[in-house]
């Protein structure tokens, strides 16, 4: 395997980044041994929060990203601003154009750093998040699916490398990928993400 083009990477995002959902502690984590295993010189850095939000990322990313003086930043912020309190007719809870706002925020700080990686969310069991287990909050794919198509778009704009896994995992029977919960990834998930980010590694 050709060996990647960045010695020190930084995760930067909300449950994924952190790895919930797979027994080998994520597909960052899974970066995180290829990665290092070829060179004492080579980290990766996980930033990831649960819960997180774009919001929450804007706020931290300066506090916590430029330390590490990486030299690839992957930014996956998941769902947590997309989901509708108490009923699936409510709105969203925070717009999708603020959303996108706090995202160019992130790229651009990000973009200043290095070489930056964006990872859109993937589908999920909306039968299983319309609410989410023992929440008040609902995931709607449709929502989703907006989402990750305007999370790409701000990333081409930003110019930044990306990979659009709403549509990759579109087109496989996706819900073996996920998590018990319908909404995170499992391990087979994680499994396909770090081989997609790995591809976009050693380029």
């Amino acid at each position: 395997m050709a060996q990647a083009q960045f010695k020190r990477i930084v995760g930067f995002g909300a449950s994924t980044i952190y790895g919930y959902g797979d027994s080998a502690g994520g597909f960052l984590e899974r970066i995180k041994r290829w990665h290092q295993s070829q060179g004492d010189r080579n980290f990766v850095y996980n930033l990831g929060i649960f819960g997180d939000t774009l919001t929450g990322m804007a706020e931290r990313f300066s506090k916590e990203v430029p330390q590490r003086k990486p030299n690839l930043i992957i930014v996956y912020a998941g769902y947590n601003e997309i989901r509708r309190v108490s009923s699936p007719d409510q709105e969203m809870l925070v717009a999708l154009d603020q959303q996108m706002a706090k995202l160019r925020q992130i790229l651009k700080s990000a973009k200043a750093i290095c070489e930056t990686l964006v990872i859109n969310g993937f589908p999920f069991d909306q039968t299983k998040t319309t609410p989410f287990v023992n929440t008040d909050s609902y995931y709607l794919l449709a929502d989703a699916e907006l989402y990750c198509q305007q999370v790409i778009e701000t990333a081409k704009v930003e110019n930044c490398l990306s990979i659009d896994l709403f549509s990759a995992w579109s087109k496989l029977d996706y819900q073996r990928l996920l998590y018990q919960d319908g909404l995170h990834a499992n391990d087979l998930g994680h499994q396909n993400m770090f081989e997609l980010a790995q591809a976009k590694i050693v380029q």
